[in-house]
């Protein structure tokens, strides 16, 4: 009796694993279905790697398609990630398609977010049509070059505190963390321009901490994976998008800033108080507003970290660059009688020639993610994509494209002397989605570089691994440290 059981069970564990592995190989046709041009998966991980050991980033994973399509003649391909079909494309025209001319077929980026179990994360950035369109036409008067103006002696007060770090280590002979260095200050730039509020992340730091956490945590790699292929079934199982002990903490700052506000009744010239107008005018609701608060934190604290981050390194590594940069920077300013102003900054246009190839070489988000929002046909062909799949810009593989960019694994800031091929430089996006606070992250980055290079040389320490390592996100950020030397006062 036991043992015809045991046969039975054994049986029908043998049919439905079966049956799972017929389904998986027919999900795993999608693309040659739709007769689309395909990178061949295999079961169960699509054209991905185990999630659970894999270390390499996504957005090298994405460059690896790019290269292996473009190699077989292709203008775009698909993927999978797990059994989830991703549309890749490789040709400038048709990311221009996507972006820019067929937008109200793309608008949507399909970010994973849990608004049930974590209202906060309805942000800006994850959410879709009609509610985008309100609160990006609402916030986009808080970017404008006048108003980021404004902002300008705040972000010089902020940088006071990395020049004494700075200086701190260079008479001291003292190797620097760029990495962490920067990222207070960047805290301490958003704490102050969008909340009027002192973080002083130098010496308190729990602001810096938190945020931090939440940037490693965020970036999982199996959790990022599971949450793109199967969107449905992590809001089922209640994942939420961010850490909620550290997104607490976030919260009672925010939460006490506010009250402070309406009880003193203290008005300020900042991305808070447009929010709190939003609010009052009815245009947005309370979790609305904590929601944009937080994205304002995360997007700005490490995306302008890591610029600043990986244009220093590159500072230090190319000797020539740095004077010639030095070189720039003294000589506006003593034209501007010693002072550096907002008006001094925007003359700098080799600094600007810096930060455009350094996002290049490193873009704080390597790939750029939309969903198509209902069947769209490709011009000059038979292929649909259907609504709801996920498109995966592979901008890695176009900014190290030697038909775009030649010499592409070369510093070369001179290349950014005049205007690049269109839709191939994408470190900000392209179209009506495309950051809305890229000048903001810009000038401090240009505030940052200034603070190190005015009255100071540098060169990487030699416990700086060379060639720089790969990095897969904010987990295993390279270790950058700088040896400074002190020139002038």
């Amino acid at each position: 009796m036991l043992a015809s059981y045991i046969t039975y069970f054994i049986t029908i564990i043998v049919i439905l694993f079966s049956l799972l592995l017929i389904y998986l190989k027919w999900a795993l046709t999608y693309w040659r279905r739709k007769r689309v041009p395909y990178l061949n998966p295999t079961i169960p991980f699509g054209n991905f790697s185990n999630p659970l050991t894999n270390k390499t980033s996504i957005g090298f994973y994405y460059k690896r398609f790019y290269e292996e399509l473009k190699l077989r003649g292709k203008e775009f391909g698909g993927v999978y990630s797990f059994t989830a079909p991703i549309f890749v494309p490789i040709h400038p025209d048709i990311v221009k398609l996507i972006l820019l001319q067929e937008f109200s077929n793309f608008h949507d980026r399909g970010f994973y977010y849990n608004e049930k179990d974590q209202p906060v994360s309805a942000s800006l950035l994850t959410v879709a049509g009609d509610r985008w369109r309100k609160l990006r036409t609402k916030l986009t008067p808080t970017f404008t070059s006048a108003k980021i103006k404004t902002m300008f002696h705040l972000m010089i007060t902020c940088a006071k505190m990395l020049e004494q770090q700075i200086n701190e280590c260079a008479r001291s002979k003292t190797p620097m963390n760029v990495g962490d260095s920067v990222r207070r200050m960047t805290t301490d730039v958003i704490g102050s321009c969008a909340f009027g509020i002192e973080t002083n992340s130098y010496k308190v730091g729990t602001l810096y901490r938190t945020l931090e956490n939440i940037a490693v945590k965020m970036t999982n790699h199996f959790k990022q994976t599971f949450c793109i292929a199967l969107p449905n079934l992590a809001r089922f199982l209640r994942i939420p998008q961010m850490p909620s002990e550290e997104l607490n903490l976030i919260l009672e700052l925010l939460n006490e800033t506010i009250e402070f506000r309406t009880e003193k009744k203290v008005i300020k010239n900042d991305f808070l108080q447009l929010l709190l107008d939003m609010k009052k005018d009815g245009v947005i609701d309370v979790n609305e507003v904590q929601a944009q608060c937080v994205l304002f934190f995360l997007a700005g604290y490490e995306t302008t970290a890591s610029t600043l981050t990986f244009a220093l390194y590159e500072l230090a590594y190319n000797e020539n660059v740095q004077k010639q940069l030095k070189k720039e920077v003294v000589a506006v300013i003593a034209k501007h009688d010693g002072v550096l102003t907002y008006e001094a900054v925007q003359e700098m246009k080799y600094l600007q020639m810096v930060i455009d190839e350094t996002l290049r070489k490193y873009p704080p988000i390597a790939t750029l993610k939309r969903k198509c929002t209902k069947d769209f046909t490709i011009p000059n062909t038979n292929i649909v994509i259907e609504k709801n799949t996920a498109i995966f810009i592979p901008m890695l593989g176009f900014h190290y494209d030697p038909e775009y960019f030649s010499n592409p694994d070369k510093f070369i800031p001179e290349r950014f002397s005049e205007e690049n091929l269109p839709n191939t430089y994408l470190p900000f996006g392209l179209g009506p989605r495309n950051c809305i606070g890229d000048r903001f992250g810009k000038l401090q980055v240009k505030i940052g570089i200034i603070s190190f290079i005015r009255n100071y040389k540098f060169k990487l320490n030699h416990q700086v691994q060379l060639p720089l390592p790969y990095f897969s996100g904010f987990a295993d950020r390279p270790n950058i440290l700088l040896d400074i030397e002190l020139i002038a006062e």
